[in-house]
C-alpha cells in the first residue's frame, strides 16, 4: 500500500471504536487489515495472539463493498509493554506503533515520547557532502 493509498482509506474514516479505554495504553500498534465484510471482532485477532483494542468507522456513502476492504484496526500482541511491562518492550516500541491518544478519524497516530516509554530517540543527521 502506498503513502497516497494510506491517506485515500483514512479520508475515508469517519469514527474511531475503541474497545478499551485509549488511556489505558501507552502505545497500540495501527495497521491496515483487508478482506473484511464486517466490523472486526476480538476473535478475529484471538487466533493470532493479538487483542483487539479499536477500529476505525467507514464512512457510508462507500459501497458495502469497499467500506471494510482496507480500514485501520489498533491491537496489542501477547509480548508489547502493556502485556509484559519488564519484556522487550520496556523501553521502545514497535515500529508500527503510536500514541493511542494522537489517533483521530482521518489522520495517522504519532509515534512520540509516551508510545516510546521515555525520550524518544532523535532521528539520525546525515552528513551532507
Amino acid at each position: 500500500m502506498t503513502e497516497s493509498n494510506i491517506y485515500s482509506h483514512l479520508s475515508n474514516e469517519i469514527d474511531i471504536i475503541w474497545l478499551y479505554d485509549p488511556k489505558d495504553f501507552e502505545y497500540v500498534r495501527q495497521a491496515f487489515r483487508t478482506g473484511w465484510d464486517e466490523p472486526p471482532t476480538q476473535a478475529d485477532f484471538e487466533l493470532d495472539g493479538e487483542i483487539l483494542v479499536g477500529y476505525a468507522i467507514i464512512s457510508e456513502n462507500l459501497p458495502a463493498t469497499l467500506r471494510w476492504e482496507n480500514h485501520r484496526v489498533f491491537f496489542l500482541k501477547s509480548y508489547d509493554r502493556y502485556c509484559q511491562p519488564q519484556g522487550v518492550y520496556k523501553i521502545g516500541c514497535p515500529l508500527e506503533a503510536v500514541d493511542p491518544l494522537t489517533i483521530k478519524p482521518g489522520f495517522p497516530g504519532i509515534k512520540n515520547d509516551r508510545a516510546w516509554g521515555g525520550k524518544k530517540p532523535e532521528a539520525p543527521q546525515i552528513a551532507r557532502i
